[in-house]
């Protein structure tokens, strides 16, 4: 199970909505995830969504989607 994904299971059980969460990684997951979770393989340098696709957006651990010094930049 990921860390986090007890939050949302609990959430839901109690009666609260989930937000539809989209997570992008440089690779697939074999995790089973909550119905309100997608997982997208994707590179962070160009994201496979269109403008205003999303109401936030939280950014982490970028660095790994950038390869070299001068990307990083």
């Amino acid at each position: 199970m990921l860390v986090g994904i007890f939050f949302w299971e609990l959430a839901k059980n109690l009666g609260f909505s989930s937000p539809q969460v989209t997570i992008v990684n440089l690779y697939s997951t074999q995790v089973d995830l909550p119905e309100n979770i997608t997982w997208v393989v994707g590179n962070g340098k160009k994201l496979p969504f269109e403008n205003m696709a999303f109401d936030l957006a939280f950014s982490n651990s970028v660095i790994e989607h950038l390869y070299d010094w001068e990307s990083q930049l």
